[in-house]
């Protein structure tokens, strides 16, 4: 789809926040409120996700709402989805250390999305999430900003949250903290995208 076949749509996005505690904030958006803090360990009160928790939840939320809208736009008929990131960052550049980078180095993200086996082509299925990379304001923003993107999406009859999150820690060699998947929880369909091919 080219920019001439689409009506230019700018959005204003407001929003207000006040400080709770030193660590802490509470933000107003449309009448919603979000919470946000530290970890007891990093001096706060725990009362809400981080900041930067914060914003590995909206680029999964951001990615699953142009996955929706991308299926409909290209005839893919999807199910539930589930993702799980895992980033790792270097605390060292917020602490005012020159040269490190003070967001996330590194993200990985396991999308899981339940397509019924057999109803479409890989190549089908890599081109579908191909285009969420292409789409999502939350996977670009990242990035963008040169984060290194390890993404790897899971085409399943059935998608589940823990399968999710068990195969992110599974391609990692890191200790899962929920139970393997039994066969007929894995997915038919696996592509895995480097962060060339995101930014693409």
């Amino acid at each position: 789809m080219t920019r001439s076949q689409v009506a230019t749509t700018v959005k204003k996005l407001r929003v207000a926040t006040s400080s709770t505690h030193p660590l802490a904030s509470t933000s107003t958006i449309r009448g919603h409120q979000i919470s946000l803090d530290q970890p007891a360990v990093a001096g706060g009160s725990d009362s809400g996700p981080s900041p930067m928790e914060a914003v590995l939840a909206s680029v999964l939320g951001c990615t699953q709402v142009i996955v929706s809208r991308t299926a409909q736009d290209l005839g893919i008929t999807v199910g539930s989805q589930h993702a799980y990131a895992l980033a790792l960052q270097d605390d060292r550049g917020q602490r005012g250390v020159t040269g490190v980078q003070t967001y996330f180095d590194q993200v990985a993200l396991q999308i899981a999305v339940s397509v019924e086996a057999g109803t479409y082509p890989e190549s089908a299925l890599k081109d579908f999430a191909q285009e969420v990379h292409r789409r999502c304001p939350g996977l670009n923003l990242l990035a963008d900003a040169n984060v290194k993107l390890d993404v790897v999406w899971d085409f399943a009859s059935s998608a589940d949250a823990s399968v999710t999150e068990y195969r992110l820690h599974e391609r990692l060699d890191l200790e899962a903290r929920v139970e393997g998947p039994t066969a007929s929880q894995l997915p038919h369909t696996s592509i895995s995208f480097a962060a060339e091919e995101v930014s693409a």
